[in-house]
């Protein structure tokens, strides 16, 4: 069989199309995308009535399931029926989603080794797999509005990726004309706008880029009243200065250096032999302490760091996703808009990660892999700067950019040195000694890279008590004096160091990001609703949550967060159930007792009746 949901949904069976009705292509929909996964009932029933299914819907789902299955024919057995819900199974090839997700993942891998024939290759058989918009046609509101945009953002950085490929291997000329599509088709996408002006600029065609940069900076700020980005501001500064660097052979030169450059990171343990801790995965934390405050206070950081960690802790062997599940990082924080999240999505990362990895000084070691650009403007306002000096002054006021729950401060100064602190406003917090060591270790990494000299702090001094062996953390830091079980973590630089110049200094363009930097807040905080559950969880693991108590946590009346969630459609008691549900997945194996009381239950039968109840609401 062949199965479609990039464009079309549809199924063919010996190369005949199957017919079958708007609502039972939504279940085969529902299915395709999850194949090889139990779709619960629930899900399928979400899916066919948007959040609002009838109290026939068992039944009905139930109905549709059969009738898909006699659509199949002989191939009917591919629908399995597994408590709480159903899946489909489906064999290599037969796909357009799996087959497009292999062969990118295939390009990715040729695109990690330098393989940049291979990668275009690659990247244009994934995309020949599409036929239009994906899910064109279904009748399901919930998986339009929830699965295209996914769909979607999947094909444009294969595109963008492609691209990059045929870049790389000088096809500028020939993919200036798909790239003039694709910004008037994608306006707002900035990364198809520098790929524009740098095909434009390799082609011999500088005033055309730089027109193409105009053009580019006139839509953003007439549609989202927002200057370009600093990747695509530093591109039109490197090309009205002619930097060779945008030259196709550096470019090439300098990829081939930092593949070069990279360190491997220890393997990773077998699944489970981290401690219990690590094997529950607390819940990631929404404010400082570990314990909510109050509105108006809340901790948030960039979800960029978290998507670092991942990135790092996979190419060190890690199952990244198993990591991100146990240190309860939700999806929205690994792939999406870079918003800010609870600053505990990291250090539950840090955490998890110690269990997982045999390497006791694991933050230095992915400190290593850790590039310059990583943190987007952060970084910039750092390279930039004039000084050493200058750039850790611009890393103390605008760190707010990257995280809201830690500071920089000059702890001391004199006319010889002058030492930096670094704290978390919650240091206390799991993880948070390895978040500390890696922080301190990219400043200090920053330092050399920056001034390219191998300037070296006078000494480093830990919060933390002293770990059992700390060669390591010398020969990274590069100074003997390193210290432990001090009043604040500091890092202290010689004062001739800090007057530095950087090499890469950028007076105009430096003027140019301050001055942006100036306008921004910090990156948008995730919903009241996401706000909600994340302190409902804690709530819940801290002992029986009340709406009084919420109400108080969010510094709110309880009338008005049960008008809140009323307005969202849910309310008190659905969102104490649903989170009950969700902890309760996460307790398998636990003794009764020990479930009531993470669960927020009087006592242990109230666990039984309530897994009774949830089983009944996904049997199919």
């Amino acid at each position: 069989m062949h199965f479609a949901v990039l464009g079309t949904v549809r199924a063919e069976n010996n190369g005949q199309p199957l017919e079958l009705p708007p609502k039972e292509r939504v279940i085969l929909a529902a299915l395709l995308l999850r194949a090889g996964e139990v779709v619960p009932v629930s899900a399928l029933a979400t899916a066919a009535w948007d959040h609002a299914p009838p109290p026939s819907a068992r039944s009905t789902i139930q109905g549709r399931v059969m009738r898909l299955r006699q659509a199949m024919g002989s191939e009917a057995g591919r629908i399995v029926t597994r408590s709480p819900g159903y899946l489909i199974e489906v064999g290599q090839g037969e796909l357009d989603l799996a087959t497009f997700m292999a062969r990118s993942q295939r390009a990715r891998d040729a695109v990690a080794a330098g393989s940049w024939e291979r990668a275009a290759g690659l990247f244009t058989q994934a995309l020949a797999l599409w036929r239009g918009e994906p899910l064109s046609g279904l009748a399901s509101a919930h998986l339009r509005r929830v699965e295209v945009p996914r769909l979607t953002e999947l094909r444009d950085e294969a595109i963008t990726a492609r691209i990059d490929a045929d870049l790389r291997l000088g096809r500028h000329g020939a993919v200036t004309a798909e790239l003039r599509a694709l910004v008037a088709t994608h306006p707002l996408r900035e990364r198809f706008w520098e790929q524009l002006v740098l095909a434009l600029y390799r082609d011999g065609r500088p005033g055309d880029a730089l027109d193409a940069y105009a053009e580019a900076r006139r839509t953003l700020v007439t549609e989202l009243g927002l200057e370009p980005g600093p990747r695509l501001r530093g591109l039109q500064s490197r090309v009205l200065r002619a930097d060779p660097a945008l030259d196709l052979r550096a470019s090439t030169a300098a990829a081939r250096q930092a593949r070069q450059s990279q360190r491997p990171i220890p393997p990773q343990r077998p699944a489970g032999s981290g401690r219990d801790g690590a094997a529950r995965g607390e819940p990631a934390r929404g404010q400082a302490g570990g314990r909510p405050g109050v509105a108006g206070s809340r901790r948030a950081e960039s979800v960029k760091m978290v998507r670092f960690l991942v990135r790092a802790f996979e190419a060190g062997g890690a199952d990244a996703g198993r990591l991100a599940s146990e240190a309860r990082v939700p999806d929205w924080a690994l792939r999406g808009p870079e918003v800010m999240g609870s600053p505990y999505f990291a250090m539950h990362l840090w955490e998890v990660a110690g269990h997982a990895f045999e390497d006791p000084q694991l933050p230095l070691t992915v400190s290593a892999r850790f590039q310059q650009g990583e943190l987007d403007l952060y970084d910039y306002l750092f390279t930039t700067a004039p000084t050493l000096r200058d750039g850790f002054r611009l890393s103390r006021d605008y760190l707010h950019l990257l995280t809201t729950n830690a500071r920089l401060d000059i702890e001391a100064a004199a006319d010889h040195e002058v030492t930096y602190s670094y704290r978390y406003l919650d240091e206390d917090a799991e993880g948070a000694a390895a978040a500390l060591q890696f922080s301190i270790a990219i400043f200090c990494a920053r330092a050399r890279a920056g001034t390219g000299q191998p300037i070296t702090p006078v000494r480093i001094a830990f919060k933390q008590p002293a770990p059992r062996r700390h060669r390591a953390f010398s020969e990274t830091f590069g100074t003997p004096v390193v210290d432990f079980g001090a009043p604040v973590t500091t890092f202290t630089f010689r004062a001739r160091d800090l007057d530095v110049p950087m090499p890469n200094a950028d007076p105009a363009l430096a003027r140019i990001l301050t001055r942006y930097a100036a306008t921004l807040s910090p990156a948008p905080i995730p919903t009241w609703e996401q706000e909600f559950r994340e302190l409902l969880i804690r709530e819940l693991d801290d002992g029986t949550p009340s709406l009084t108590t919420m109400a108080r946590r969010m510094s709110l009346s309880p009338r008005t967060v049960q008008r809140q969630l009323a307005e969202r459609g849910t309310s008190w008691r659905a969102e104490l159930d649903a989170a009950r549900q969700w902890r309760a997945s996460q307790l398998a194996g636990r003794d009764p007792a020990s479930a009531a009381r993470h669960l927020g239950y009087a006592h242990p039968r109230s666990v039984s009746r309530a897994i009774q109840r949830w089983s009944r609401l996904d049997e199919p």
